[in-house]
């Protein structure tokens, strides 16, 4: 059997190509670079061999690299976890670079806020740990915030960043300039401040629940005998 990883656009089809089990969750996957990546001054990242019998890998019809994105966005936030950690960042929950954003120009972080300052802490140390030179952008958001879901990074650039006080524009970098956005809930609001209409935890058990809904050729479970 060949298997044709185009777009390696989930979760299944990188835990296959990585020998791990075909039904492989994102957790599993990022558990898996966890293990692998070793804490140094940068990381390379390797795609399974093209010239492997059972794999092909393809791109989508014009869009050259996304394949390598695809793959690469996991350890990739990997390795930036632990450059975050390893720089002293207490309670980082997650980081993630989006597969969107080519060459891992957006480095997304979800922290849970200790102190005055720490999500300028994260942003700071994000902008400048080595995780590929043509980093351009990157964001701190609270725990309440799937850092996998653009929509909801998004939701938290509107509903939390205030353009003065939480953007940065840092000069002469190694990527030429980055933005830094600070989207956490402002410190001294955090007791006061509007809880999220939804969590991931929410989220996650209403896909389970009626994710198949969202598949166009998937049998309606309330129609099964029994």
């Amino acid at each position: 059997m060949t298997y044709i990883l185009n777009r390696f656009g989930s979760a299944h089809r990188i835990g296959l190509a990585l020998g791990l089990h075909a039904n492989s969750s994102r957790t599993a996957i990022l558990e898996h670079w966890r293990q692998a990546v070793t804490p140094g001054p940068g990381i390379d990242i390797r795609l399974p061999a093209s010239a492997d019998a059972d794999i092909a890998i393809l791109d989508p019809p014009n869009s050259p690299g996304l394949d390598t994105d695809m793959f690469s966005a996991y350890p990739r936030s990997v390795f930036m976890e632990q450059r975050l950690r390893a720089a002293g960042v207490p309670d980082i929950v997650g980081a993630w670079f989006p597969p969107d954003a080519p060459g891992g120009q957006l480095a997304i972080v979800a922290l849970s806020q200790r102190y005055p300052g720490h999500a300028t802490q994260a942003l700071m140390i994000a902008g400048e740990a080595m995780v590929g030179d043509a980093r351009r952008f990157a964001i701190v958001v609270d725990t309440d915030i799937d850092i996998y879901e653009l929509t909801d990074v998004l939701w938290a650039l509107l509903t939390r960043c205030d353009p003065v006080r939480d953007i940065s524009v840092v000069r002469r970098t190694r990527a030429g300039s980055q933005l830094l956005i600070d989207a956490t809930k402002p410190w001294e609001w955090r007791e006061r401040f509007a809880e999220s209409i939804t969590t991931p935890p929410c989220e996650a058990a209403a896909r389970e629940r009626w994710g198949w809904i969202l598949k166009p050729d998937a049998a309606d479970p309330r129609m099964s005998d029994g």
